[in-house]
């Protein structure tokens, strides 16, 4: 961005919860990344969930987490809820496993959101 070398053009009038995927952030500690980018489309409503940064609840599927199955916890379920209370219209993540789990939540939950990749958010305002 910084560059110029990404013009972002539209507005997307949506409000935004980011959850940290357990690789990006707890284990490259990369968190303010993520968020700086999605501050940069205009309209964009970045709100935050209970659990973020460090203490998000994330799935752990990058690792061992993806083979195991913690039925008393579903974290991927806590998420939508979360997401749900604080009235987001799209979770946004940057990890695949996340996406894939995160959008099987809010379907089995019924609720109205959406669940993008940061990339997915950015393609339809990039020029």
């Amino acid at each position: 961005f910084e560059q110029k070398k990404l013009e972002i053009i539209g507005c997307y009038n949506k409000k935004v919860a980011y959850h940290d995927p357990c690789y990006l952030g707890r284990r490259n500690d990369i968190y303010n990344v993520p968020r700086e980018i999605l501050k940069r489309v205009p309209g964009l409503k970045l709100i935050e969930m209970e659990k973020t940064r460090d203490e998000a609840h994330c799935c752990g599927g990058g690792g061992v987490g993806l083979w195991m199955d913690f039925r008393e916890i579903r974290m991927e379920l806590q998420r939508a809820d979360e997401a749900k209370e604080i009235g987001a219209e799209i979770i946004a993540t940057a990890c695949p496993i996340c996406l894939q789990m995160l959008d099987s939540a809010v379907k089995s939950r019924g609720y109205p959101i959406e669940v993008r990749d940061i990339a997915q958010i950015l393609q339809d305002f990039i020029k």
